[in-house]
């Protein structure tokens, strides 16, 4: 999904906390799914395919929060 600037959803600035929850629980899911794979790196043998492949898969899909114009 790319951003499309004539196609915005506009939101109630009374949901900027609810925003902001969001923003923040996907930095620290992020964070966290860092760590492990840096704690991994010296045991490459521990990640198949599968996971690595989910994993690019959720870091692709959670960068449309993070894209910009």
């Amino acid at each position: 999904m790319k951003y499309d600037p004539d196609n915005v959803t506009w939101r109630d600035i009374s949901d900027i906390t609810m925003i902001a929850c969001i923003i923040d629980d996907v930095i620290e899911n992020t964070e966290e799914q860092y760590n492990l794979f840096l704690k991994s790196e010296s045991k490459s043998h521990v990640l198949d395919n599968e996971t690595v492949n989910r994993a690019l898969k959720l870091a692709e899909e959670n960068s449309v929060f993070i894209e910009v114009c």
